[in-house]
């Protein structure tokens, strides 16, 4: 993928992401999706929640 194909098309890029890692995405699975990655080992923790915020933005984009 591209550089600029991601720019042009951030909520599709998160959600191949999304998928990549097995995630089920969909609005009512937003909580699951913070349980698992506070479960998870992050060690940045300020990115794993601006990824979160951006992950609700394109659910709601949706």
């Amino acid at each position: 993928m591209s550089y600029t194909s991601s720019i042009r098309s951030p909520t599709r890029m998160l959600m191949r992401m999304l998928r990549r890692d097995g995630v089920a995405v969909g609005h009512k699975h937003v909580g699951t999706l913070r349980e698992k990655w506070n479960r998870s080992a992050a060690p940045h923790a300020e990115l794993q929640s601006q990824t979160l915020l951006l992950t609700k933005l394109a659910l709601l984009d949706t």
